[in-house]
């Protein structure tokens, strides 16, 4: 449940911050599979990756779209 600073902050921002939503075990698996899609090469024809630039110039991806097809390039496990 949200607390009502919470409900606030959404109505105001559009989003909200939780704090320890998911357990260690959860975010370690979580933090894997982000880590396996970042080294997927780009596709033209699969998946998506946005890139930006940080402010030393380097491209990160910021965010990957339609990779669920493709998740058998991970392995997800707890």
């Amino acid at each position: 449940m949200l607390t009502d600073a919470q409900r606030e902050k959404w109505q105001k921002d559009g989003y909200v911050r939780l704090e320890r939503f998911f357990d260690p075990a959860a975010l370690k698996g979580i933090s894997r599979f982000v880590e396996d899609i970042s080294r997927w090469e780009v596709s033209d024809d699969k998946w998506l990756m946005w890139f930006e630039k940080t402010t030393d110039n380097r491209k990160i991806i910021s965010k990957a779209e339609n990779f669920s097809t493709y998740m058998s390039h991970c392995v997800v496990s707890s």
